[in-house]
């Protein structure tokens, strides 16, 4: 009767396995990743090569690209302007909260938190007309 159980007990295991490897397979196909974030990530993964290595480099890039935007606010319209002051603003405290953090943590950030950082660069550049 033990052989018999054993037999029964490898066939159950085997149907188990096949079943969670359907399963599975059904999973990876349905969770297909969109041609725009598949771009989108294409696009991360390029920008994580750009941020410079050190905080002290990146705080001269972000500089340089304030005093474009800065010079940009001299020729725009009012509302332009207002637009630009923000993001002036805006990258002004992001720099800030990272140089507060410093160089160490620079180098520990986390994908979301370079994204962050990245965003926040790209947006700059657009305003400086990069």
């Amino acid at each position: 009767m033990a052989a018999r159980t054993k037999a029964t007990t490898r066939k159950a295991t085997t149907r188990r396995k096949a079943a969670s490897k359907k399963a599975a397979a059904k999973r990876a196909t349905a969770k297909k990743a969109s041609p725009r974030k598949a771009r989108k990530a294409a696009d991360t993964s390029a920008l994580a090569e750009e941020l410079p290595r050190s905080l002290k480099a990146f705080t001269r890039a972000v500089e340089r690209e304030l005093r474009a935007v800065e010079r940009e606010i001299e020729t725009a319209g009012r509302a332009t302007r207002r637009q630009l002051a923000r993001v002036i603003k805006d990258a002004s405290r992001h720099l800030g909260r990272l140089e507060a953090n410093g160089e160490r943590q620079w180098r520990k950030l986390t994908r979301a938190a370079q994204a962050d950082v990245r965003r926040m660069y790209a947006r700059l550049q657009k305003a400086a007309g990069r």
